[in-house]
């Protein structure tokens, strides 16, 4: 007999034996009755054996006698099934008792979870729902979240809308509440909600009052955009405090000017200076004279106290600078690049650390100057 190579696979015990006599002995146990399923010699002392489980006990036995050794045991087929779950029945019984815990509990309420709410208190809803019977370890195929949405709005004035779901061993409920206009003072003079930004609506989430204004509209800094009103299905106009939160791609703008002619002053060089000593103000010494020889001059004055102790004499240094001036004509190339930075810098004080879209410069002149106007596109609310 000759094992095969899915040898493993078949139904049995499989031994691997070592000694002499092996085929004599083997011929000996089919004598005897023992079944061999396969049987091969891989030398003169080692062969392979599969036999029947019912003849292990007896075939063990024999090979103990005639000093055959068994060098390894293998269960295999449907018995190696049985030798696997026989070792392992208690985990096999731990995991079935965990998921079968896991299934019945699934279906019991353990928490309810509040979102949403500011005027109402959660711990107000919870003890409401668990008078209510929705209480901890209440089987949860009972409800259903119509009638758990009912009890909240039946209960609660100031709450405008609920969505409750079941999630896990969770209720979830998630509040809107009402915008009460009794919690404002002057309604008779509400305003509009305006824009305080310049730039281009990008999305818009109405909490009330009507807008006025769409995605995709450009708007500039005090542009109404929600009116201070609704209107019912009778067509009444209800007063509201308008509220509303809209993103924007928003402008933000840095911008210099650049005169096209400028003044240049430099001294010419020239210069006279006059001293003056002085004591309880009254001048001791001056050189001071009436009259000034330069048309445009710049003056710089020095004082110092000599004594200030006993007698307080003061010291004081004039001079004057003759200058001249100059007009240039300003070759804006040759400052473009500074005033842009310039302007730059002025945008990029207002924006915040914002998501920055893109930038734009832009010049333009007038009759005497040029306008460099820099624009920064960021991502902004109102």
């Amino acid at each position: 007999m000759k094992l095969t190579k899915h040898f493993k696979f078949k139904n049995g015990v499989i031994f691997k034996i070592c000694g002499y006599n092996i085929e004599r002995t083997i011929n000996f146990l089919c004598e005897k009755g023992v079944k061999f399923l396969e049987f091969e010699k891989t030398d003169l002392k080692h062969a392979n054996v599969r036999i029947k489980k019912q003849s292990e006990k007896y075939f063990l036995q024999t090979l103990n006698k005639r000093g055959i050794k068994v060098l390894s045991k293998q269960e295999c087929g449907i018995n190696l099934a049985l030798s696997f779950f026989a070792k392992r029945v208690g985990l096999l019984l731990g995991f079935f008792l965990v998921f079968a815990s896991f299934v019945v509990l699934n279906n019991f309420l353990f928490r309810i979870e509040v979102y949403g709410c500011e005027k109402v208190s959660k711990t107000e809803i919870i003890s409401l729902l668990n008078e209510k019977g929705y209480s901890f370890f209440k089987n949860m195929n009972s409800f259903k979240n119509e009638d758990i949405e009912k009890c909240v709005m039946d209960n609660f004035d100031s709450v405008s809308m609920v969505s409750a779901i079941k999630r896990g061993n969770s209720i979830v409920l998630n509040i809107k509440e009402k915008l009460l206009n009794d919690e404002y003072e002057n309604l008779g003079n509400l305003q509009p909600f305006k824009s305080t930004k310049n730039g281009i609506i990008t999305n818009i989430t109405l909490i009330q009052g009507t807008l006025l204004v769409k995605v995709g509209d450009i708007i500039k800094v005090g542009d109404e955009l929600v009116a201070p009103y609704t209107v019912d299905s009778n067509g009444n106009v209800i007063p509201t405090i308008p509220k509303a939160k809209i993103s924007v791609d928003a402008w933000v703008e840095g911008k210099v000017f650049q005169e096209k002619v400028e003044k240049k002053v430099e001294r010419t060089g020239n210069y006279v200076s006059y001293r003056e000593t002085t004591i309880f103000g009254s001048p001791i010494f001056s050189n001071f004279e009436n009259e000034l020889k330069f048309k445009n001059y710049e003056k710089v004055e020095k004082e110092c106290y000599l004594s200030n102790f006993i007698l307080p004499i003061k010291y004081r240094e004039v001079f004057y600078f003759e200058t001249k001036c100059d007009i240039i004509t300003v070759n804006l190339d040759e400052v473009k690049q500074k005033k842009i930075d310039e302007a730059r810098n002025i945008a990029l004080e207002k924006i915040n650390n914002r998501e920055i879209i893109k930038e734009v410069v832009n010049i333009s002149e007038t009759s005497n100057k040029f306008v460099i106007d820099y624009i920064i596109t960021i991502k902004d609310e109102i």
